[in-house]
């Protein structure tokens, strides 16, 4: 999915006023600390593994500062009752 902010919940879960609310505080972590977090809301990870699926997102959003590696994906795929934390180094 394509990079829309800290929060992208393709899953529907979150209501407007908690991923409104969500996105505030982690833009505020990201100008406070520097470091990025984002979160991905997805149904379902299927074919690939959660793991996989992963590690393609956080590379294709080049998540976290290039120089310092330190980014954060949570990654939830609703269905399949699973949640990953992909860290860069």
């Amino acid at each position: 999915p394509p990079f829309t902010g800290p929060i992208v919940d393709q899953a529907g879960l979150l209501q407007a006023e908690q991923v409104a609310q969500l996105d505030r505080r982690l833009r505020q972590f990201t100008q406070a600390h520097g470091s990025q977090i984002a979160v991905l809301i997805v149904q379902t990870t299927h074919p690939e593994t959660i793991e996989a699926y992963s590690t393609r997102v956080f590379d294709a959003w080049k998540i976290g500062r290039k120089q310092v590696d330190d980014g954060i994906l949570i990654l939830v795929a609703a269905r399949a009752h699973k949640m990953r934390i992909e860290t860069g180094y």
